[in-house]
């Protein structure tokens, strides 16, 4: 029964399939404390929400190549 309106089902072959979309969406998630590393490109953890990088070392790095552009 559709008692509170249509509803999305996502049907996956695998299960990693589905964890692989859910992880995706998370990462893009703005709020998501989930973020990808402007340097590394690696996923991390962010407690806070104007962090750009995993680590002091890739925020270095990234200043170092991109230095003068801005």
């Amino acid at each position: 029964l559709l008692e509170s309106g249509p509803k999305i089902m996502w049907n996956f072959h695998s299960l990693l399939l589905g964890l692989q979309m859910m992880v995706s969406f998370t990462i893009t998630d703005p709020n998501s404390p989930i973020k990808l590393c402007k340097q590394c490109e690696k996923a991390y953890y962010s407690s806070r929400s104007d962090t750009q990088f995993c680590s002091d070392r890739c925020r270095r790095h990234y200043r170092l190549r991109h230095k003068g552009e801005e």
